[in-house]
């Protein structure tokens, strides 16, 4: 039985060694995990909270999330690009850092491809004041979108300054959401609608 309880003892005393000397890529703050993929939240999930409020098809958001989610994970070069980020969740060990939940924001909105029609965003102190008949005139002013492996990507262009905006997608996913951008060009999901 001593030996026993000896072995166990010298096995844990080695994985701890392991792990504070070599610091395992699944270890947070391990450098061997530090990569440069950003966050992208899904559309799809988002749309989800508000489900058929606003016309959506809560069997056709959850198809869109599992095909978005699948292909952030294939390898591929969106998947080395992004990852996978759902509102309010906390980042994947692999993002580096000390925290595993060290970015709450995000760096753009993804979805497959073809879910949406239009995206755009709204100054949202513009936006507050008019009626939706006046908000014509004032413009959308369209998302950078990129397609990359069958996933459209969704970013605030170069030219924004930090603010508040209303973002809104049309089409399969139907969603306005309130956004904080940041002067980095990440943003923070303030409300869905």
């Amino acid at each position: 039985m001593k030996n026993v309880l000896t072995g166990f003892a010298a096995g844990v005393l080695l994985l701890l060694a392991i792990a504070y000397f070599v610091k395992p890529t699944w270890l947070c703050g391990s450098s061997a995990a530090d990569d440069s993929r950003k966050p992208l939240i899904s559309l799809a999930d988002l749309a989800m909270e508000v489900s058929t409020r606003e016309g959506n098809n809560l069997e056709t958001l959850v198809k869109l999330d599992k095909q978005f989610y699948k292909a952030l994970l294939q390898g591929n070069k969106v998947g080395g690009m992004y990852f996978y980020s759902r509102h309010g969740s906390c980042c994947p060990c692999s993002t580096g850092g000390t925290k595993c939940c060290s970015c709450s924001q995000g760096s753009g909105f993804g979805v497959m491809n073809n879910s949406t029609n239009q995206a755009y965003l709204i100054n949202q102190g513009i936006y507050k004041f008019t009626s939706n008949s006046d908000q014509q005139s004032f413009g959308k002013i369209p998302l950078e979108v990129k397609v990359i492996d069958d996933v459209k990507i969704f970013l605030i262009p170069e030219s924004f300054e930090a603010g508040n905006y209303t973002a809104r997608f049309e089409g399969n996913i139907n969603i306005e959401l309130d956004i904080a951008v940041n002067s980095d060009k990440t943003f923070d999901v303030i409300a869905v609608r």
